[in-house]
């Protein structure tokens, strides 16, 4: 596919804009040693004080791939579909990285459409990929690679689309609709992302048997999974479920701990008190079962309601803002977890035993169970989909 002149108000950041849709094998060593030396790169970036920055780096690490190639050892003949189209979303800085690592693994050619707006952390990631496509180890990577940046509407989007054997759509339900409506080859697959939805659940009697130390590194894992996307990550808890804490003392002694993480860590603008502020007044407009309101810091507001129900799901907390209630029978919240639940991050809960509950329940949500803390890690099962097999054609050789 060539991509010139003919299409206006397109920056082409880095690549080749005759990107060639030939696919390679799944998991093939060179993509595996091209972004570990992007995850090495990044790494060395000493102007980097961005917690997704060391994430990212600490992701491509090459153990990690190699454990990756490790698991899809039974997945030989397995190749890419050609050329993949991604829309990245803007809410998260560096989901473009992840997105551009799925596709090349799985081996494909890329073109990567990234947010209108930049950021410092897409300007590290896209420097230290500039620099490796100097090598001519990695000029293979470099012809099927492409990253730009275009506004929506933009008549490149059409000529991608049809040219691509797969997208790969991010930013929610009104970016899914928009890109469907462009036209496709009628083998193009569709890995679409839509508007999710995440809470976390808490055992107040694993609180209660945490030292200051423990509780301490938890409420670090909960700020890094709430706060350091200001919540606007689709696996950012909005709602807390208590379990055995109707007295309130694992409450207490958990927010106030949290608090004074956030107060150390957390900087906040005036804007977002504003935000905040009419959310709160919005939740309590909107939800008859508010039971009480607790915001003595413009960095933590909490609202209790008697019980969670599915309405809730489409209440979005921001920069601190969630809403709890105590859970007596865990079923019953499950019950009202519908398509939108993506991610339940938990505390004194077994995950396995949790699965047995949505499965006994028939519950039509949920795609991830994991601890606090690991809230944002990416993975290469995502919303229910194994990305690897879901970009990649397997054939069958007799």
């Amino acid at each position: 596919m060539i991509l010139d002149a003919e299409y206006t108000d397109v920056d082409m950041l880095l690549g080749n804009t005759g990107v060639a849709a030939e696919p390679l094998a799944l998991l093939n060593p060179l993509a595996v040693r091209f972004l570990s030396k992007v995850g090495e790169g990044i790494s060395k970036d000493q102007k980097s004080e961005f917690p997704d920055i060391a994430a990212l780096s600490f992701w491509l690490r090459k153990k990690h791939l190699e454990k990756i190639v490790d698991e899809y050892t039974q997945c030989e003949y397995s190749m890419g579909l050609g050329l993949v189209f991604h829309i990245a979303p803007s809410n998260v800085p560096l989901n473009f990285a992840y997105s551009f690592a799925m596709g090349l693994l799985s081996g494909n050619s890329n073109i990567v459409k990234l947010p209108t707006k930049s950021s410092p952390q897409e300007s590290i990631v896209i420097a230290a990929m500039q620099e490796l496509f100097e090598d001519k180890e990695f000029s293979e990577i470099l012809k099927r690679t492409l990253f730009l940046r275009f506004s929506s509407g933009n008549k490149i989007a059409e000529a991608i689309s049809v040219g691509c054997q797969a997208r790969v759509i991010w930013g929610g339900d009104s970016t899914i609709n928009a890109v469907r409506q462009l036209p496709t080859g009628p083998r193009t697959r569709d890995v679409a992302f839509s508007d999710r939805y995440s809470l976390s659940l808490i055992d107040g009697r694993e609180i209660q048997e945490m030292d200051d130390n423990q509780l301490c590194k938890l409420c670090d894992k909960f700020y890094n999974d709430s706060y350091q996307m200001d919540q606007n990550a689709c696996s950012s808890p909005h709602f807390v479920g208590w379990l055995n804490d109707r007295d309130d003392v694992s409450k207490s002694r958990f927010w106030k701990k949290l608090l004074d993480v956030v107060s150390s860590r957390y900087q906040w603008s005036e804007s977002q008190a504003v935000e905040k502020y009419t959310c709160l007044l919005s939740s309590i407009a909107n939800n008859s079962g508010v039971l009480k309101v607790e915001h003595n810091d413009n960095r933590l507001y909490r609202v209790r309601i008697d019980k969670f129900d599915s309405k809730l799901i489409d209440a979005r907390g921001r920069c601190g803002f969630f809403y709890e209630a105590d859970i007596d029978n865990v079923d019953d919240l499950l019950s009202e977890l519908g398509t939108k639940v993506q991610t339940i991050t938990v505390c004194g809960i077994d995950s396995r035993e949790l699965y047995s509950r949505l499965l006994a329940v028939g519950c039509l949500g949920v795609d991830r169970i994991v601890p606090i803390g690991l809230a944002l890690d990416f993975d290469v099962i995502w919303d229910g989909l194994d990305l690897l097999k879901s970009l990649s054609r397997r054939v069958s050789v007799k």
